[in-house]
């Protein structure tokens, strides 16, 4: 198992707390060690009546924050030298943040919703990176998250299995109390 594949599936776990209906994309930040130092979901500001905001472009993007702008506001800690997983690619304010921050390395999935980087952006994005040889953009393929999700998957249906097997034998051994 890879870091970079198993911190993109967190980020794709940490994604599903997103209220956007559309967009749910998620960010993990870690340090040189690989050690977690912030995660963040796409939302609205905290406290926020989520219900009340809208989910219809332009006008959601008046209210939400992007999963990589929450990262970087939640990490506790300096960035210079860090890396960014994200579920999608990013905008070019969300990457401009990142090196602001010292993110040296952003990683998201090869299959992602490039739609939603319209030509302009990618033209920003583009020179960004060209100004900043020193970040490094890696596009990661999905077959290491399948991986860990499969395991992650047999790894609940055994306990399933066991919790079962555990009752069974919970109800097997009352029935012995019982007929005493």
């Amino acid at each position: 198992m890879e870091w970079n594949d198993l911190f993109l599936t967190m980020a794709f776990v940490l994604a599903q707390k997103s209220k956007d209906e559309s967009t749910k994309c998620g960010a993990i930040i870690v340090d040189k060690h690989n050690r977690i130092v912030s995660g963040g979901f796409n939302g609205a500001v905290r406290g926020t009546n989520d219900a009340l905001v809208p989910q219809t472009r332009p006008e959601k993007y008046l209210f939400n924050l992007h999963a990589e702008e929450n990262a970087i506001i939640f990490a506790k800690q300096d960035l210079e030298g860090a890396k960014c997983v994200v579920t999608n690619k990013c905008c070019h304010k969300c990457l401009s943040r990142l090196i602001q921050t010292g993110v040296k390395k952003i990683i998201y999935p090869k299959i992602n919703k490039a739609k939603m980087i319209d030509k302009i952006q990618e033209e920003a994005i583009e020179f960004t990176l060209s100004q900043h040889p020193e970040v490094v953009v890696e596009e990661l393929d999905l077959d290491g998250v399948e991986k860990i999700l499969k395991l992650t998957s047999n790894s609940i249906q055994e306990l399933k299995e066991l919790d079962v097997a555990k009752s069974v034998v919970e109800i097997a051994e009352q029935d012995k109390i019982n007929k005493r």
